[in-house]
C-alpha cells in the first residue's frame, strides 16, 4: 500500500522545545521560521501533531509530474494561498548559509515545520508540498517524526553525491561560499532526515528522479547563476542544442574528432531530398554530417533501390527519418546519414562490408540524433512532428519565485525500446556528441558533459570558475568511455586493465539488448571491438569477442610482469546473471559469451596483480583450432600479422586441470555445491534447466567437469563443461573462493572446447 499522510489542517509551529533531540552539527547555522524568528539547527522545534500513530496523510503522494497550474503566468494577481504559506521567507533562511562546510550544508534548511492539511486544493503551494514529501518507513526508523519543509543548498548535494560516488576532488571541509550558495531545492523531509544515512539520501534521491527539482534561486549579483529551471516549449528550440553545441565545441577539444568519409559514402541530402555520395559533391574536404538512431520498423516498403547518384527519397519516408532531416537543417547542417538509405540494403555483399564501417560513420558523425520516444521508426521526434506536453510549474511568492525542472531524462532514456536494441548501443556508445528525444524533453551528452532541457546550465561560468566538485554532475553520464579513446594518457598497467574493463563492461550493456537475428551478435558490436583494437597504447585483441592482450603488442618494457594468460583466462570467466533467462546462439561457440542470448556479468579486478592463471598455464597453454585443422598456440601469434586470421577459430585447446569429481559434495541448495573441505561452490549456469543437484551428479558421472581458470582477486573461477563426443561445451561457471580451492587433478589435460 502507498504511504500517504493525512492531514486536517496545515500549519507551521513558532513553539521552541527544549526537550527536541537532535545532532548539534554548526551552531552558526540558521533555520527561519515563517514569522521571522531564528533557530539554530540544533534546537529546532517540532510541532507536528499525529492524528494517528500510523502516520497517514490525507493526500496522496503518488503523483508523477508536478502539474499544479500556474496562475501568475496569465494574471498579474496572486493565487489563492494560506496564511502559512503567504509568511514563508526563503531568502532570510538562507542568507547566513555561506562560508559553511558540506557537512553542515548537505541536510538541508528548515523552512517550516509542517502540521496538518486540511484541504490542500485552497493553496497552489500546499499542493506543492504535498508531491514533494520524502516518504518514510516507520518500520525502518523505529519511531514517527514530523515533516519539514527544507531547502537544500544544490551545488553541495551535488557535491556529496560525488563524494558518495567516488569522484570527489577535495574533502568534507570544502569551504562553500555565496556563488554556491546561490540555487536551492525544496523537499518535505521528516524532521530526522540526514545525508548521513543512506536510507535517507536514497529516498530524496528517488523523489528527485520522479518529481524533478523544484528550485528557488537567490540572486546575489548578476550572472552568478549555475543552474535554472527552463521552460520546454512544445515545439523543439534549435537554439537550445545549439547552445550546447557551442559549448562542447568551445570547451571541449578531446570531442572534436576528425571529420572524414569512406569511399562511396552515401549521405542524405535534406536539401535535394535525395541520397548522394561524398565524391558526387563538387566540394573539397568531407563534409560535415549527422547521423540517426533509431528503431526500425517492420516495413521494408520504403527501401532505395540505389541504381545511380542523386536517387530520390521516398515522398514519404518514415516520420522519425522526416523529423531528423527537419533537425539536422535546423541546426545548420545539410546531410544526414541514416541506416536505411545510406546502406545497400539490397546487395548483400555491400550491405556486409559497409555495416563493418559502422563504427567510422558514428564516431565521425558532428552529432548523432537518438530517437528514445515511441516503438519504431513511425514514432517521430516529439517536439518536431508532434508536440511535447507541458509539465512544468511556476509558482509567484511576495518574497520569491519558485520553478520546476523536470525530472532527468536519463531513466526515460534507459527505459526506452530504443535502449533495448542490440544495434543501437554501439551507434550510442561510439558517437562523440549525442542529441536525445525523448517524450518530455531533449537530453545531450557529449564526452565531457551531459545536461537537459529543462534546466539551463551556465556553462561559461562553469568553466571560468572551474569547480570540480561538479565534474561528475555535469559529466559523461550515460554513454562511453574515456578508456574508448584511441590513446591513453600514459602507459602503465592501471591503463592496460582499464582498457580491459572498458571492453567488458561494454560486453556487460551490450549483452543486456536483444537482437533480432542472432547472426548479428558480433556484428552489432563489431563497432567497439574496432575501437579498442585500434588503440595505440594497449591493442585490445578478441577471439569470438573473447578480449586478451598480446606480448607482441606490447609497449612497456615490463612484459614479463603481465599475465597475458590471466587475462584471457579472466574473459573467459564471464557468467549469466541468476534468475535471467538464457538461448543458446550456435552460430558462435559456447565459451563465447555471443554464443550465447541472455544478461553476463565479468569479474571486477581491483588491479592487475589480482589477475593470476593457473599453475603452469602460459600463453603456450592455450590454443586455437582453426578452419583448416591445423593449430596455432597464442605465444606464436603475430596479431599485428593481416595474413593470420586468428578471431573466429573453430575450437579453443586448454591445457589446465580439472577439479577431481571427489572434491565435490552435495549441497541442500539449488544454486551452489560444497567442496569436501567445506568451500561453496556458487553455480551460474548457462544451460536452461541446470541447478546444483543435477550438476554434483553429472560432476559424478563424469559427464561434466570443471577445469580451472584461474583467480580474480579472491575468487577461483571454474568453466563449466559438458562432454558431447570427443568435445566439450560450455555450461556455466562455478566460483569459490580461492582459499578453498586446494584440489586439482594430479595431471593436466587439453580440453578441446567449441
Amino acid at each position: 500500500m502507498e504511504a500517504t499522510i493525512s492531514f486536517k489542517r496545515r500549519l507551521f509551529s513558532n513553539r521552541k522545545d527544549t526537550h527536541f533531540d537532535r545532532r548539534t552539527r554548526d551552531q552558526d547555522l540558521f533555520a527561519m521560521a515563517p514569522d521571522g524568528d531564528s533557530f539554530p539547527m540544533g534546537n529546532q522545534p517540532t510541532g507536528f501533531s499525529l492524528l494517528r500513530r500510523s502516520f497517514v496523510p490525507s493526500f496522496s503522494l503518488s503523483s508523477k509530474r508536478l502539474s499544479t497550474p500556474a496562475p501568475s503566468s496569465v494574471s498579474n494577481t496572486m493565487p489563492s494561498r494560506c496564511q502559512a504559506c503567504r509568511n514563508l521567507d526563503i531568502w532570510r533562511a538562507t542568507e547566513r548559509l555561506p562560508g559553511h562546510t558540506l557537512s553542515a550544508l548537505v541536510d538541508g534548511v528548515v523552512l517550516a515545520r509542517l502540521k496538518t492539511f486540511e484541504d490542500p486544493r485552497d493553496c497552489d503551494l500546499c499542493q506543492l508540498f504535498s508531491r514533494l514529501y520524502v516518504k518514510i518507513d516507520p518500520a525502518a526508523s523505529g519511531s514517527v517524526h514530523t515533516a519539514e519543509l527544507r531547502a537544500f543548498p544544490l551545488v553541495p548535494h551535488i557535491a556529496l553525491r560525488s563524494l558518495r560516488q567516488g569522484f570527489w576532488k577535495g574533502d568534507t571541509g570544502y569551504l562553500f561560499e555565496a556563488e554556491d550558495l546561490t540555487d536551492f531545492f525544496l523537499a518535505v523531509v521528516p524532521s530526522d532526515f540526514t545525508h548521513t544515512g543512506g536510507r535517507d539520501n536514497s529516498r530524496l534521491e528517488k523523489l528527485i528522479s520522479k518529481q524533478g527539482l523544484v528550485m528557488w534561486h537567490r540572486e546575489i549579483q548578476k550572472n552568478t547563476r549555475l543552474f535554472s529551471p527552463r521552460i520546454v516549449t512544445p515545439q523543439f528550440n534549435a537554439r537550445v542544442v545549439m547552445e550546447w553545441l557551442n559549448c562542447c565545441k568551445k570547451y571541449h577539444p578531446a570531442c572534436h574528432r576528425g571529420q572524414g568519409a569512406l569511399p562511396n559514402m552515401r549521405l542524405i541530402d535534406c536539401e535535394t531530398r535525395s541520397v548522394i555520395t561524398v565524391e558526387s559533391l563538387p566540394t573539397e574536404g568531407h563534409p560535415e554530417y549527422v547521423a540517426l538512431s533509431y528503431v526500425w520498423g517492420k516495413s521494408t516498403s520504403s527501401l532505395l533501390d540505389f541504381t545511380d547518384t542523386g536517387t530520390s527519397l521516398p515522398k514519404n519516408p518514415p516520420r522519425v527519418i522526416e523529423d531528423a532531416m527537419k533537425v539536422t537543417a535546423a541546426l545548420g547542417y545539410r546531410f544526414l546519414w541514416v541506416d536505411k538509405y545510406c546502406i545497400d540494403q539490397h546487395d548483400s555483399g555491400k550491405k556486409h562490408e559497409q555495416i563493418m564501417h559502422m563504427d567510422f560513420v558514428y564516431q565521425n558523425a558532428a552529432l548523432t540524433i537518438v530517437a528514445a520516444a515511441g516503438d519504431d521508426e513511425t514514432c517521430g521526434l516529439p517536439g518536431v512532428s508532434t508536440e511535447r506536453p507541458s509539465q512544468q510549474s511556476f509558482f509567484p511568492h511576495e518574497r520569491f519565485n519558485l520553478r520546476s525542472a523536470l525530472p532527468s531524462p536519463k531513466q526515460s532514456i534507459l527505459d526506452s525500446r530504443w535502449a533495448t536494441r542490440g544495434w543501437t548501443y554501439q551507434e550510442a556508445v561510439l558517437s562523440s556528441r549525442r542529441l536525445i528525444f525523448t517524450r518530455d524533453q531533449l537530453y545531450f551528452e557529449c564526452g565531457s558533459m551531459n545536461c537537459h532541457e529543462s534546466l539551463r546550465v551556465s556553462f561559461d561560468a562553469l568553466y571560468r570558475q572551474r569547480r570540480s566538485h561538479l565534474d561528475d554532475y555535469i559529466g559523461r553520464s550515460l554513454f562511453g568511455s574515456e578508456h574508448l579513446t584511441p590513446q591513453t594518457a600514459k602507459y602503465d598497467e592501471t591503463s592496460r586493465l582499464n582498457k580491459f574493463l572498458a571492453y567488458t563492461q561494454c560486453a556487460e550493456q551490450y549483452s543486456r539488448r536483444i537482437l533480432s537475428f542472432d547472426e548479428d551478435g558480433m556484428n552489432a558490436f563489431g563497432g567497439i571491438i574496432k575501437r579498442l583494437e585500434s588503440t595505440t597504447d594497449f591493442p585490445v585483441r578478441q577471439i569470438w569477442g573473447i578480449p586478451f592482450f598480446h606480448p607482441k603488442d606490447d609497449i612497456l618494457a615490463s612484459v614479463g610482469n603481465v599475465d597475458y594468460s590471466g587475462y584471457l583466462l579472466t574473459a573467459l570467466a564471464w557468467r549469466h546473471e541468476l534468475y535471467k533467462p538464457t538461448r543458446r546462439r550456435k552460430q558462435f561457440p559456447s565459451w563465447s559469451w555471443t554464443g550465447w542470448e541472455g544478461s553476463v556479468t565479468w569479474p571486477n579486478p581491483v588491479d592487475s596483480n589480482n589477475i593470476h592463471s593457473p599453475e603452469g598455464v602460459d600463453m603456450a597453454s592455450i590454443q586455437l583450432y582453426l578452419e583448416d585443422g591445423t593449430t596455432l598456440p597464442l605465444s606464436e601469434l603475430d596479431p599485428r600479422s593481416p595474413d593470420q586470421n586468428f578471431s573466429q577459430p573453430r575450437a579453443l585447446l586448454i591445457h589446465t586441470s580439472a577439479v577431481p569429481r571427489t572434491a565435490f559434495i552435495s549441497d541442500s541448495s539449488n544454486h551452489s555445491m560444497r567442496l569436501a573441505n567445506g568451500g561453496e561452490v556458487r553455480l551460474y549456469p548457462s544451460k536452461e534447466d541446470l541447478d546444483a543437484p543435477k550438476v554434483f551428479k553429472r560432476i559424478q558421472t563424469g559427464r561434466y567437469e570443471a577445469i580451472r581458470l584461474g583467480t580474480i582477486n579472491d575468487d577461483a573461477y571454474m568453466m563449466l563443461i559438458k562432454w558431447y563426443r570427443n568435445s566439450a561445451y560450455r555450461i556455466g561457471t562455478l566460483v569459490v573462493n580461492k582459499y578453498y580451492l586446494t584440489y586439482s587433478s594430479p595431471v593436466a589435460r587439453t580440453f578441446k572446447i567449441k
